[in-house]
């Protein structure tokens, strides 16, 4: 008898003690997001994934696959991310990379948004003062980087000198560049697209079927397209509200091809409110000087 008691006390410390430690496997994140919906050309349609790593305060590891930023998260090195990460903003969220993001160069990353309200939407900030050849969102010198695609959320990103804010590096290449919704502000540097190539460099194809982007550029390129000496493929426009200003000095196109050199596919506009200033002797839409 004395024996059982014995082992019922031992059962229930067990059960006591198990009870106040965290698990060591939790239970998967899931999260909602907006995704494009390619029936009606808009960021509308509302869908949910499992296995979601979140990034917080305490957490500020990417992973291949489905991540979420929830409250205000600063990282204070540049973000190297892994191979296709999807990057959902929660609704109140903001992630500030202070040093930019690193894109997989043979990989993709992709921003959503739980929210088409400017309000709430979530917040991706990549600051001012980037250093020289860094790209506020891509690579960095002479480095490859892969797709770029943004279907929601804030997005503001600022390029270094030598650096687009968003899109490939000086003397390196990236993948295509979509924006299908969401608020987009890009400030590049000099010879340097907001959106697209930096000198020396190239990018595929840039499409914009939605949302909101605001894209101007240092001297010698263009704002949304190719920069100074470099390259960049079709740029296709069928939605949204673009407002677009090639560089000033020595300048590049408002849409289209940089400073000297410079090139761009085919410039497709089929739909949207867009609105473009070249730089010296530059193109609204079309060749730079």
């Amino acid at each position: 008898m004395k024996k059982r008691l014995l082992s019922v006390l031992a059962l229930l410390l067990c059960v006591a003690i198990l009870a106040t430690v965290t698990p060591l496997f939790a239970a998967a994140e899931s999260a909602r997001y907006l995704a494009y919906n390619s029936s009606t050309g808009l960021v509308d349609a509302e869908r949910e994934v499992t296995d979601v790593n979140v990034i917080d305060e305490a957490t500020d590891s990417f992973v291949t696959g489905w991540n979420i930023v929830k409250g205000d998260v600063e990282i204070e090195t540049r973000i190297t991310l892994p191979k296709n990460v999807y990057l959902i903003l929660a609704n109140g969220a903001t992630l500030t990379a202070d040093k930019g993001i690193q894109v997989a160069a043979d990989g993709d990353f992709a921003v959503y948004a739980q929210s088409n309200d400017a309000a709430t939407m979530g917040k991706l900030i990549v600051p001012e003062g980037q250093e020289v050849y860094d790209n506020g969102i891509g690579s960095v010198n002479r480095n490859n980087c892969g797709d770029i695609s943004i279907y929601g959320g804030d997005v503001t990103a600022y390029g270094g000198y030598f650096s687009a804010a968003i899109g490939g590096p000086f003397k390196g290449q990236c993948g295509n560049i979509s924006i299908y919704g969401g608020i987009v502000t890009a400030q590049g540097g000099n010879v340097a697209a907001a959106i697209g190539s930096t000198e020396g460099g190239g990018c595929g194809d840039i499409t914009i079927s939605g949302g909101t982007v605001n894209a101007q550029t240092g001297n010698s390129a263009a704002g949304i397209g190719s920069g100074d000496n470099s390259t960049c493929g079709k740029i296709t426009i069928s939605g949204g509200i673009v407002n677009a200003r090639g560089g000033s000095y020595s300048g590049g196109a408002g849409i289209g091809s940089g400073y000297e050199g410079s090139s761009c596919g085919d410039i497709t506009i089929s739909g949207g409110v867009v609105n473009a200033r070249g730089g010296s002797v530059s193109a609204g839409i079309g060749s730079g000087e």
